[in-house]
C-alpha cells in the first residue's frame, strides 16, 4: 500500500523465463479548502445590517485541492444551521452551498455577543468549517458590520384645557389635561426607560421598550394663584412669561435625555375697581338728616378685582364732615 507495483516477466525458446519487480512510491496528498462569502446584505433594504428581520446571503465554497478523491466531506455552519454532507468530492472538484441568516432583535440588542463564535461585538460571525475522511478540519469566517442606533423621542401634547370651564387658563383651579407619548424610534430594545415631568409629578420607568413601541402617559397640572401673580415663571423650566411650560425628559440605559416643551398661554385680567358705599351720618343735633355743619358721614370703601370682592377697610369707615349745607 502507498506503492505503485510493476511486474515484468521475460520469455524465449533458448532461455529461461526471467521475472522483474519494482515499486514506485505513490503520493497521496489530500486537500479540501472552503470559502466562506458574503454576497448581500439587506438586498431589498439599504445594504446595512441595521433592524430585525434583514438578512445576510453566504455563498460556502469546498474544493477538492488535493489529488485523491475525498468522501463524507460535512460542511457544518452553526450560525446559518448549515450541516450537509458530501458524499464523494473528486480532485479539482467544487461545491458551492448558499446559506442565509436573518438578524434577530436580540442579536441588536446584545450588540451581537450571543451569537455562537462570536469573536468581535458589533458584527455578525460566522465560521464555516468542513472536513472528510482523509482531511483534517479546515475553517473560513467571515464578519458583517452591524449597526446599532438607539434612540427615544418625547412628544408632550395638551389634550385638553379647562375642559369643565371656558376652555380658557385664566383662574386658579383651571387643569391642563396632557398626554406624554414616548416612542423608540431607534432599531434597539431600550430598558430602563424613566420619564420625568417636573411639572405635572409624572417619574415613571418603563422596564423595556421596544423598536417601534409606544407608551402613552396621561398627566394634568391645576393652576395656581402664584401661576397667575407670578405670570407663571415660578414654575420648573419656565421659558416663555405669561405661558404654562411643560417639559417632560425620556432617558434610558442606551441613549441620553431628549425633551419637549408645550406652552399653555395663561389669560392674564388684571382688573381693579372701587366703589363708595353710604352707610349712616353722626349728627350733631340727632337727627339722622345731614342738615347741619359737624354732622359725621361713614361710608365703606369697596374694592373688586377681576371676580372676587374684598371690602377693604370694612370696619374702618372713612368719616367727611360737611361744614356748609
Amino acid at each position: 500500500a502507498g506503492f505503485l507495483d510493476s511486474l515484468a516477466t521475460v520469455v524465449s525458446n533458448q532461455a529461461p523465463g526471467a521475472v522483474a519487480r519494482w515499486s514506485v512510491p505513490l503520493v497521496q496528498a489530500p486537500s479540501l479548502t472552503v470559502a466562506n462569502l458574503v454576497i448581500g446584505v439587506d438586498v431589498a433594504g439599504d445594504q446595512i445590517l441595521n433592524w430585525a428581520g434583514e438578512t445576510i446571503d453566504y455563498k460556502m465554497v469546498v474544493t477538492n485541492t488535493g489529488n485523491q478523491t475525498l468522501t463524507r466531506v460535512t460542511v457544518t455552519d452553526p450560525l446559518t444551521g448549515i450541516n450537509q454532507t458530501i458524499a464523494s468530492l473528486a480532485p479539482g472538484a467544487v461545491v458551492e452551498i448558499p446559506a442565509k441568516y436573518t438578524l434577530k432583535q436580540s442579536d441588536i440588542d446584545s450588540n451581537a455577543t450571543n451569537e455562537p463564535g462570536n469573536v468581535s461585538p458589533g458584527t455578525i460571525d460566522n465560521t464555516v468549517a468542513v472536513f472528510s475522511d482523509q482531511s483534517g478540519e479546515v475553517r473560513a469566517s467571515n464578519q458583517v458590520f452591524m449597526q446599532q442606533s438607539p434612540r427615544v423621542t418625547i412628544d408632550d401634547v395638551v389634550v385638553g384645557v379647562d375642559i369643565a370651564g371656558d376652555g380658557v387658563l385664566n383662574k386658579a383651579g383651571d387643569v391642563v389635561n396632557y398626554k406624554i407619548v414616548v416612542t423608540n424610534t431607534g432599531n434597539q430594545t431600550l430598558t430602563g426607560v424613566q420619564v420625568v415631568d417636573p411639572l405635572t409629578g409624572v417619574n415613571q420607568v418603563i422596564a423595556s421598550l421596544a423598536p417601534g413601541a409606544v407608551v402613552e402617559i396621561l398627566a394634568n397640572y391645576t393652576l395656581k394663584q402664584s401661576d397667575i401673580d407670578s405670570q407663571a415663571t415660578l414654575e420648573p423650566d419656565n421659558i416663555l412669561t405669561g405661558y404654562l411650560d411643560n417639559a417632560p425628559v425620556v432617558n434610558s440605559d442606551q441613549n441620553t435625555p431628549e425633551q419637549d416643551i408645550e406652552s399653555v398661554q395663561v389669560s392674564y385680567r388684571p382688573d381693579l375697581s372701587i366703589s363708595l358705599q353710604y352707610l349712616n351720618v353722626i349728627s350733631g343735633n340727632g337727627n339722622s338728616l345731614v342738615d347741619a355743619a359737624g354732622d359725621l358721614l361713614n361710608y365703606r370703601v369697596i374694592v373688586r378685582s377681576e371676580e372676587h370682592t374684598s371690602e377693604l377697610q370694612s370696619h374702618s369707615f372713612i368719616s367727611y364732615a360737611v361744614f356748609c349745607l
